[in-house]
């Protein structure tokens, strides 16, 4: 045996294998390929002995990161999970394949992932596209899959925030702090063109408020405009607290509140559902509802890991959210 750098030849030689065997045990993927346990340690085994290291030219291991709308479109949340996704997916030695479910035909996203050992697809609601049982139909036909943030309950294995954890979280927040008279605002008036986690989080703010005994007012049927003039008309008789379904609307929330002379904490009490970087940057800051980046692409690595080597269940992981308690809940609005 040559003193250079071990060769596959030498490891399958001594783990008596053939040549496709080793390289397949010794796969950047696990699993990726039916081999016993048993025979895919002693492979891998004899490759420690001998010292041997795949380099990540050799690599054929590939993760496809599809997206239920097309790149250019990538924003909010969308944008930041697709960065740390690919950037896990090159920290394992992996090659990245991109697709989305907006643009090409279906054979040919056919083709490309079927150079796939897994895919981690980014749902967003389509809007004024396909049904979902046409997605569902295709997405079944992937290699291994796992949901990210999909919004609906999908028999495949899925990672998502906790949103209707985060709403309770927040609500019990509002009520702690006093507040006996709630407002929701925020995008539901188009279910069909919302993601499904703000009727998640409308269906949580209202049951955990029935438990708190505090008065729930639903605006959600109503620009904010319309939101702000109605705050301004009911006086003394407002709610003291406004929770909004989404943070990414904020900017069209504070402006309408302040055209109607309202201010938080002051005249109200201010809360929204996600935390984007912008609420930290009102004076004062609004409390909003945030959640773990890498805990969520650590479960969905882990989730395909297991769907690749055949042990994943149509699960659903939902990640912790937590309130980050800011100046625009903690004012004199009561």
């Amino acid at each position: 045996m040559s003193a250079a750098r071990p060769i596959l030849d030498d490891i399958a030689r001594l783990a008596g294998v053939s040549k496709a065997t080793a390289s397949k045990a010794l796969a950047v993927v696990p699993g990726r390929y039916r081999i016993s346990p048993a025979t895919t340690e002693r492979i891998r085994a004899v490759a420690r002995d001998l010292g041997w290291t795949r380099p990540v030219a050799e690599s054929k291991g590939r993760i496809a990161l599809v997206h239920g709308d097309h790149l250019p479109l990538l924003d909010g949340i969308n944008g930041p999970l697709h960065n740390a996704l690919v950037n896990r997916t090159i920290q394992r030695g992996l090659e990245v394949i991109y697709q989305s479910m907006d643009r090409g035909s279906r054979d040919g996203r056919a083709r490309t992932l079927s150079r796939a050992d897994g895919c981690l697809f980014i749902m967003r609601m389509p809007l004024y596209r396909r049904s979902w049982d046409v997605w569902l139909e295709e997405i079944q036909r992937f290699p291994p899959v796992v949901l990210i943030n999909a919004g609906l309950d999908l028999p495949l294995p899925h990672v998502a925030p906790d949103d209707a954890g985060g709403a309770a979280d927040l609500m019990h927040h509002i009520a702690d702090a006093g507040h006996r008279s709630v407002a929701l605002c925020g995008p539901l008036r188009h279910p069909t063109q919302q993601h499904h986690s703000h009727e998640r989080r409308h269906r949580s703010l209202s049951s955990t408020a029935r438990e708190c005994n505090v008065t729930l007012t639903d605006w959600c049927d109503r620009p904010y405009t319309q939101v702000a003039s109605d705050l301004r008309r009911t006086g003394k008789e407002r709610p003291t607290a406004l929770i909004d379904l989404s943070g990414w609307g904020l900017p069209k929330l504070t402006t309408s509140l302040l055209r109607a002379g309202l201010d938080w904490p002051r005249d109200i009490a201010l809360a929204v559902c996600d935390d984007p970087p912008i609420t930290r940057e009102f004076k004062p800051a609004i409390t909003g509802v945030s959640w773990s980046m890498e805990l969520l692409v650590n479960e969905a690595f882990r989730l395909l890991e297991d769907s690749i080597a055949g042990r994943a269940d149509p699960v659903r992981v939902l990640v912790p959210e937590r309130v980050e308690i800011r100046a625009s809940t903690n004012g004199k609005s009561l």
